[in-house]
């Protein structure tokens, strides 16, 4: 661990980055600095890590943990770039993030809140439901699947369709009665 006084760095100019100084910085106050900013040599400029800085400064710390790059000015954008767009092309497992965040004592400094929690579990369909012994009766449906996707970009059309039905069928209860309303909304779309 190299600790360097925060006044012999600079934040990386023009970072396109804006970040969440204060969720930041609530995280550094419940877990402190579990990994160190990436800060070019020559130059001094926070590479990785800028709100990080920001986050330590509004806690009135005067000294953050360093890990030193020697690179040209080039490579040290690309690393800026980087950084922030590889965290954005990332994505969650929604069942393994909400195990995770029920399995911690409390939520404070993960950047997560009880609403934001509740809204997860909310979204999860329930793996088992108990259906009646009887068959539907004429007027209703039972639609049961699993999908099963060939790369994360279908995923992500899937997972993107089905936000769309929640807002757009928003009294419907579940992604099968959604589903549902959409198909027989749309029908006469495809049969044109």
């Amino acid at each position: 661990m190299t600790l360097v006084a925060i006044s012999k760095l600079t934040p990386f100019p023009g970072n396109p980055r804006r970040g969440d100084v204060e969720g930041i910085a609530a995280s550094l106050k419940a877990n402190g600095q579990f990994r160190p900013i990436v800060v070019q040599k020559s130059t001094g400029h926070v590479l990785a890590g800028n709100h990080t800085m920001q986050a330590a400064i509004s806690l009135g710390w005067d000294k953050i943990d360093v890990h030193w790059v020697i690179c040209d000015d080039d490579s040290a954008k690309k690393i800026v770039l980087a950084d922030n767009r590889l965290a954005d092309k990332g994505h969650y497992d929604v069942d393994d993030l909400t195990n995770l965040l029920q399995d911690v004592s409390d939520l404070d400094g993960t950047g997560y809140t009880d609403d934001e929690l509740n809204a997860l579990l909310d979204d999860i369909e329930p793996e088992d439901v108990d259906l009646p012994d009887d068959k539907p009766s004429l007027g209703e449906s039972v639609i049961s699947y699993n999908l099963i996707f060939d790369d994360e970009q279908q995923q992500d059309v899937w997972f993107g369709f089905t936000k769309w039905l929640k807002r757009t069928y928003s009294d419907k209860d579940t992604v099968a009665e959604r589903l549902t309303e959409y198909l027989a909304a749309t029908a006469g779309d495809r049969a044109a």
